[in-house]
This record gives structure tokens, sequence and C-alpha cells, in this order.
């Protein structure tokens, strides 16, 4: 008679051979990140591995195959579908967009891409897309470009990247070809205007394919970038920049990133025309590595980093400016040999990202290493993917106070605050009832109005 312990090992020998038969390179990330666990509980993790133990992380192989059925794609913050969420959510690309596809099915809250850009939040759901440019608390639409159709984009066979401002204007980009057509829409325009980009490779890059991910981000007044990048392994990347300083209307093309920019991409962030941080890592790594450009992304390199552990693993989140300094959350952790733990603390920037001190105190973070963080003026809102609690600061990191929320979902993927004690969450759930069967996905929008402690839907369905 078969046990259900064997049944258990056979369906989940089942579902690793059927996900690396339908995604090879995903199976090799998986291999890649169990190669080095402990077989013994008394022997010492790798450092990648850290708090990691041997059940959880034959349970994330199972969710991993379990979760690898939904079709789901991320644009700005990505919902990836290889491991459980936590593990890969802390830097995106700061001022841009945070968003993630939704199954069409019963259970979902929102049934298209939804998003956060600052104190503006999107919904691309049904045949037209919803902007709030208020914190949530009101909606308008905007009917899609002519030939650009809402189910297609929803189903993730093509690459979608949206970010939207206020009032001041809302940019969608679509793969188009080797490249992407980034269209534009103002208050005021009776419809929309597209531009294609389409990146110029350099033969010392070595790619020639279209890219399989696209970001916009819009910067300080009329600055806007858009980059493509092409996947060279499981932690190389290759990215060409698109920079326009008319709101989109036109770009330039700097040369693809080489040096230490040839890594993922994580999270980008311009001050101005010619100063950016950047934040580059694999996507199999907590870790990232933080870098700055003074020619408007032709070249990068180390800023100089100080009041940081050097022993310690890093993970910087979403820069913003408060005034003319630049701030960027660090959260750092050691393994057990270095005595464990998480911490995050703030970098302030006076010389246009050049170098980065520590400012403040450090705050301890328990049970995780990857906070999504939010910051607006001298306040800064961190939150554990599980939602469970939120650290804030309202001056620059000098004291903390912990809230603990009523109504804040698990799975946060981004925050963003929209005045003093307002701000905005994106947070999405999935999981399958069977194996690779009945899935689902559950994706909110909230707000909250009084620093965080009761949260409520902003999005409604209209």
């Amino acid at each position: 008679m078969t046990t259900d312990h064997e049944r258990s090992e056979q369906e989940l020998a089942d579902g690793l051979r059927a996900l690396a038969e339908a995604h090879p390179a995903t199976m090799d990330r998986l291999r890649d990140s169990i190669r080095d666990l402990p077989l013994q509980s008394g022997a010492n993790p790798s450092p990648r591995l850290r708090h990691v133990t041997r059940p959880f992380a034959i349970v994330a192989l199972v969710l991993a195959t379990v979760i690898i059925a939904l079709p789901i794609v991320a644009v700005g913050i990505r919902i990836r579908n290889q491991v459980p969420p936590s593990a890969y959510l802390p830097v995106v690309a700061p001022g841009g967009s945070a968003a993630a596809t939704v199954l069409a099915t019963a259970q979902t809250d929102i049934n298209g891409i939804a998003g956060l850009t600052g104190t503006t939040a999107w919904v691309l759901a049904g045949t037209d897309m919803s902007v709030s440019s208020d914190g949530g608390r009101s909606w308008s639409r905007v009917t899609l470009p002519a030939g650009v159709d809402a189910t297609t984009l929803r189903s993730g066979t093509t690459l979608t990247a949206v970010a939207a401002v206020g009032d001041r204007a809302v940019w969608l980009a679509t793969s188009e070809g080797s490249g992407c057509r980034v269209f534009r829409w103002s208050t005021g325009d009776s419809s929309w205007t597209s531009t294609l980009l389409i990146p110029s490779w350099s033969t010392s890059s070595g790619v020639s394919s279209p890219p399989d991910s696209i970001r916009v981000s819009p910067g300080p007044g009329t600055l806007l970038t858009v980059y493509e990048s092409v996947s060279t392994g499981m932690s190389g990347a290759v990215t060409s920049l698109f920079v326009s300083t008319d709101g989109g209307i036109t770009f330039t093309q700097h040369s693809p990133a080489s040096g230490p920019a040839r890594q993922p991409w994580r999270s980008l962030f311009f001050a101005d025309q010619k100063s950016a941080v950047l934040a580059v890592g694999a996507d199999t790594s907590d870790t990232t590595r933080l870098l700055r450009t003074a020619d408007g992304g032709d070249s990068w390199s180390d800023p100089t980093i100080l009041g940081v552990p050097t022993t310690a693993y890093r993970a910087y989140g979403l820069p913003r400016l408060d005034d003319s300094q630049i701030v960027v959350p660090v959260t750092t952790w050691t393994d057990a040999a270095g005595g464990g733990g998480s911490e995050i603390r703030l970098l302030v920037s006076s010389d246009r990202g050049a170098t980065f001190s520590a400012i403040g105190q450090s705050a301890p973070i328990e049970g995780t290493v990857s906070p999504v963080s939010g910051g607006l003026g001298s306040a800064t809102w961190v939150i554990p993917p599980d939602g469970r609690s939120i650290l804030e600061t309202s001056d620059m990191g000098t004291t903390w106070s912990t809230v603990l929320p009523q109504g804040l979902p698990a799975g946060i993927l981004r925050v963003e605050l929209t005045g003093p004690t307002s701000a905005l969450v994106l947070a999405a759930q999935s999981g399958c009832n069977g194996v690779k069967s009945d899935c689902w996905t559950h994706a909110h929008i909230l707000r909250t109005e009084d620093a965080g402690r009761t949260w409520t839907s902003a999005w409604t369905g209209e």
C-alpha cells in the first residue's frame, strides 16, 4: 500500500519533472538555490541560504512546482513564481511602476494589471485603464491606445510596463518586434502618441534578441527613462537605456550597460538628467549592489558608502529625493557565523550619489531580509512581505516606531507614501488547491489615512 508520504514524494517528483520540461531555466535556478543545502542539522548553511532549512527548501520546491502553472507577469516589481515571494521582492524601479498581472478568476479582487507610481495608482482591467491621482480616493478612466488589446496585455503574452504620474501623464510600453513601443497620454490630449524604441546592441554585448524585460520610470520634472534588458544567464543581463527630457516625446539611447552594470537591473532612479543610482543583482539572490552614474547612464561605478557594516549582506530599497538629497533605504543582514539578524537604515547622498552616509539609527527587522520600503520627505515606512507590522520614521531614522496594522494582507509588493499619514500598498497572494490545478490569485490596492493603523480597499472595481 502506498503511504501518504510516498504519494507526496511521487507528486513532488512528477511536478519537478514537469517543471524541468516546461521551464528548464527555472529548474536550473532552483537546483542552484539548494545545491549547498546541508544534509545534517548541525552543518552550517551557505551564506546565500542563511536561515533557510532543508524542510523549507523542499516546501519552496513544492510551491515552485505548483505556482509555476500561474501565468503571472511582473512589471516594476515582479511576482516571481519560482520560489516563495518573500525571497525576491525588495528592489524595483524607483519612481516607476510596481505591478502584478492577475488571473481572471472569481476570487481575484483585481482582474488585470495593477500598479503604483508614487502617489498615483493605476489598474488595467476590462477594456480600459483606471488611474487615481489622489492616493486611491477617486478614479478616472483612460481609453487604451488604438490597436492595443487589454486582453492580450493581461494574458502576459506581450511584455507590458505602465507608469503614471498624477495628472501629468500616463505611459504604456509594450514589446514590439526587437524593441518596445512607448505610448504617452496626458491631460488634454485627444489621443495617445507613441515612439518605437529599438536597442542598438553593440557587437561586444553579445546579444541581438528582443528584450525579455521592459521598465518605465518617471523622474523629476519631465524626465522619463525606459530600459530594455536581455538576460544572459542566471546572474547576467545586458540593458539598453533610453532617456527622455520632454516627458516621453523624444528619447536618447545610451550605450548598452557594461562592467558592473551588466547584471539584472533591480532599481533605477534619476535625480537629474546626468545623475542616477542603480541597484543590480542576480534574480537568484537577495543581495544587490549599488551603482551610480554622473554622465546620464553611459558609465556606472561604485559610490562610496559609509556607516554600513562591510561584512553584512545588503539589499537596497527604493531611492527618493528629499530636497536635493538622494535617500536610499538599505537592509543589511549577517549569517549565523556573523551573529545573524537583519536591520534597516537610511543612506543619504548630498553629492548626487558619489557618496552615501548612514543617517539616524538602524532598526531591527524580525524574520525577513526582504522588506518593502517607501518614503516621502523625511518619512520612511518599512513593511515585511507578511504585512504583520510596519516600521515607521518621520525624522530620517532618528527614531523608529512599530505599528501593528489592521486589514493589511500578506504578500506586500510595494508601499508608496501619499502624505504624512497616508499611503498606498500593492499586495498579491497566489497558490493552488491541487497540484498545478484549481489555482487562484488575489491582488489588492489598499490605502490608509491613519499612519498605517487601518487599511481599506482603494480599488472597488469602478
